[in-house]
């Protein structure tokens, strides 16, 4: 919402605004989210997840990304229309917001590039991430994750050699961070399997 807010020349990417976005995607800072938050607008947040372009939030299809409250005790503005959370996510519509940034459809493809750096070298070494400095060190992985009490997600695009792929994780449960760990090693495995990750 904050790169399509940019592209209508309605808000600037200062290096302030940039900083704010790294920390809030790399560091998970909630801080930094609500800042982000509160300068984009939530409503305006809520029409591009809403957007028929996009489709990351879809009534049809079990909703999907869902932002209606600050990352705080306070500041409830909406809950999601169909599960009244505050905050929403499907695996299907996280894989879609993956796969619009992968193929430069996310605004533009120059800000699809752009959300690409912004979500590089995850400051967190934890579930996906770590599985994938295991197995496949030298892929280029861009990622997003949350935990919130015992429940867990994780989100990464993994590029490496000739290969791309998407994998989501969402789950409740204590020992969510290691079965995630060990998930994408497998993944990662069987999709390189037979071939080079470089």
């Amino acid at each position: 919402a904050a790169f399509e807010k940019i592209a209508q020349g309605r808000m600037r990417l200062t290096p302030a605004v940039e900083r704010s976005l790294v920390r809030m995607i790399r560091e998970s800072s909630n801080v930094a989210a609500t800042e982000m938050m509160h300068q984009v607008g939530k409503e305006y947040i809520a029409r591009v997840l809403l957007n028929p372009r996009y489709r990351l939030y879809d009534p049809r299809r079990n909703g999907g990304l869902w932002v209606g409250k600050d990352y705080a005790k306070a500041g409830l503005w909406k809950r999601d229309p169909l599960h009244n959370y505050s905050h929403g996510a499907t695996p299907m519509q996280v894989a879609r917001f993956y796969y619009l940034l992968q193929t430069g459809n996310l605004v533009t493809p120059d800000y699809s590039r752009r959300m690409k750096r912004v979500m590089a070298d995850s400051a967190i070494d934890h579930k996906f991430v770590k599985g994938l400095r295991l197995v496949n060190p030298r892929a280029k992985v861009f990622r997003k994750s949350g935990t919130w009490r015992n429940y867990h997600s994780d989100s990464v695009l993994v590029e490496g050699g000739d290969k791309a792929y998407i994998a989501v994780g969402l789950a409740q449960h204590d020992s969510v961070g290691t079965w995630l760990r060990q998930l994408i090693i497998d993944l990662d495995e069987i999709i390189y399997r037979g071939s080079s990750r470089w």
